[in-house]
């Protein structure tokens, strides 16, 4: 049977919000530094709202996208803590050999910072094409895999990425 094409479905922004102090005092408990605040996605096409969990059950390939520091490294790493999740920098991804059968049958494929490649290389579109063809093999082993790709905003080219992601002929 002939594996369906990938697509990516959704491309979010995280929503800034202020969440200020990040030190909460707990009455008779002290300072508590690791408090994690689920953030609010929007698909920055018509504003609707998700969190990382819903966008993933509504769809096979989410691209994440946010400004540096907006929590995109902090939300996958808290992600893949509650869930069936292989949690990947952009650079392992590509270089771990045999990472599809590392991978196995986990749920979700997190693949955090993209950004960090496109800045790093001569060709703009080589990196995804790299990391369409290694998911590409993936799904071959488990075609039910939901997808995340970090990067930040000003690193996604919108219109172009989509287009080497979605693809047929690869």
């Amino acid at each position: 049977s002939k594996q369906s094409p990938l697509k990516i479905h959704l491309a979010l922004q995280i929503f800034q919000t202020d969440l200020g102090h990040r030190n909460i005092e707990l009455q008779g408990m002290g300072f508590m530094n690791e408090i994690f605040v689920d953030l609010t996605l929007k698909e920055y096409r018509n504003d609707k709202e998700y969190t990382l969990k819903t966008a993933l059950d509504e769809n096979d390939f989410v691209i994440m996208l946010g400004n540096p520091g907006s929590g995109k490294t902090t939300l996958l790493k808290h992600f893949a803590k509650g869930s069936n999740a292989a949690l990947y920098n952009v650079r392992d991804f590509l270089y771990e050999s045999g990472i599809a059968s590392n991978i196995g049958k986990k749920s979700y494929l997190l693949i955090d910072g993209f950004d960090e490649l496109r800045s790093s290389s001569n060709d703009k579109y080589e990196p995804l094409y790299k990391i369409r063809n290694i998911i590409n093999d993936i799904r071959r082993v488990n075609s039910k895999i939901k997808i995340v790709l970090s990067c930040r905003s000003v690193d996604w080219y919108d219109n172009e990425d989509m287009q080497v992601i979605n693809r047929d002929d690869i």
